[in-house]
C-alpha cells in the first residue's frame, strides 16, 4: 500500500511540475507512474478492482492538479 501511495505522490509531483514547466515530458513521467501505480496495486491486491481504481482516482488527481485555470478554477493560479 506504501508503495502504491509513494508512485501516486511522485506522479502528482510530476504533473504538478509539468503545469509550471511546458515540454511535456514531465506529464508523460506522471501519467507512466500512475499506470506504474495501477500495476504495483494488482500485484499486492490482486484482480481488477484495485488497479482500476487506483488509475480512475489518480488519473483523476492529476487531472485536477494540471487543469487549466479560468478564473477561479484549478490549483493552479495564473
Amino acid at each position: 500500500m506504501t508503495l502504491v501511495l509513494g508512485i501516486l505522490v511522485i506522479a502528482y509531483a510530476l504533473i504538478f511540475f509539468e503545469a509550471l514547466i511546458p515540454g511535456g515530458v514531465l506529464g508523460v513521467l506522471g501519467f507512466g507512474c500512475i499506470v506504474g501505480a495501477s500495476v504495483a496495486a494488482h500485484h499486492e491486491f490482486g484482480g481488477w478492482l484495485a488497479p482500476l481504481l487506483t488509475f480512475i482516482l489518480g488519473g483523476g488527481g492529476g487531472v485536477l492538479i494540471a487543469r487549466p485555470s479560468s478564473g477561479q478554477m484549478g490549483l493552479i493560479k495564473q
